[in-house]
């Protein structure tokens, strides 16, 4: 009866999901250039995406409000040459002026060229565009104007740039008549090997473009990733930042924005699944012998 009762508690078993993707933290991106590739899909649902990819992550969210803006904005034509007014890292590296460009791109400049937003239509070339430059939040609206008979309509996308390193895109109004290959949009980053140049870009799934679509990029971070442990991740942290460990992707991630956090937490914790339990009646002639 002892040994039945052994195997009959074997017959019932758990298991638990794990993804178990490349572990990477600092390395210098010289010697693994292959990092420009990786992509880890944490969570998805028919409404929501949750990535990683080197130094960032995505989240895309449909059906969302504006998000919140204050201040006036500015109208500008043609390139404009601007200075944020507040310290802003992109890929870790120190930025110190953007250029915004007809079509709403927005170039990163550093010491040297760094990358890229870009959030356009390819087939359109009439663009409008504002900003608003403040310590907390700088944006870029840009309505791009076509006609679709027989009246004349605006899509409307905004850029936004946060201090915590944070960039988001929202697509307010994407009208149905623009096919889904007319559209670019990602942020790209160049990193200079001596005379060579990694190319990293993090593109927005083109299929999830639709008016009320937020799509956000959030700063991995440089510390949070050289801790390996559970433990000594959660006890990790600063006046401004703090640790979270990423079960699904067995990593420690930062987490700086208040509003995202608990998105993160859930994002990353695995969950239980029980599976299917072998029913007795499967092996008949086995389980007979045994009560034997």
């Amino acid at each position: 009866m002892k040994n039945n009762f052994q195997y009959a508690l074997l017959i019932r078993f758990f298991m638990i999901l794990n993804v178990f993707p490349e572990f990477f933290g600092c390395q210098d991106i010289c010697k693994q250039p292959e990092l420009n590739k990786f992509e880890n899909l944490i969570s998805q649902s028919d409404s929501y995406r949750y990535s990683h990819y080197f130094s960032y992550s995505q989240r895309i969210r449909l059906n969302q409000f504006h998000p919140v803006v204050n201040g006036s904005f500015t109208k500008i034509y043609g390139t404009t040459d601007i200075e944020l007014n507040f310290p802003f890292k992109y890929y870790s590296n120190h930025v110190k002026n953007l250029s915004i460009y007809t079509k709403g791109e927005i170039s990163i400049y550093g010491d040297h060229y760094l990358g890229d937003i870009l959030s356009f239509i390819t087939s359109k070339l009439h663009y409008e565009l504002e900003v608003l430059n403040t310590k907390e939040l700088f944006v870029v609206k840009s309505y791009i104007i076509h006609k679709v008979d027989p009246i004349y309509v605006a899509t409307k996308i905004t850029n936004l740039i946060y201090p915590n390193g944070k960039i988001s895109i929202y697509f307010e109004t994407v009208p149905t008549d623009v096919e889904k290959t007319e559209w670019i949009s990602e942020i790209k980053y160049q990193h200079q090997c001596g005379k060579n140049v990694t190319e990293f870009e993090i593109l927005v799934p083109v299929n999830w473009i639709t008016s009320g679509t937020l799509v956000e990029f959030e700063v991995i971070g440089e510390t949070c990733p050289k801790y390996n442990s559970t433990e000594v991740c959660q006890k990790a942290k600063s006046s401004n930042m703090k640790c979270i460990w990423c079960e699904k992707a067995k990593k420690c991630i930062e987490s700086n924005d208040q509003g995202t956090h608990e998105l993160k937490v859930n994002d990353c914790r695995i969950k239980k699944t029980r599976m299917l339990t072998i029913r007795l009646r499967q092996h008949p002639s086995f389980l007979l012998k045994r009560h034997r």
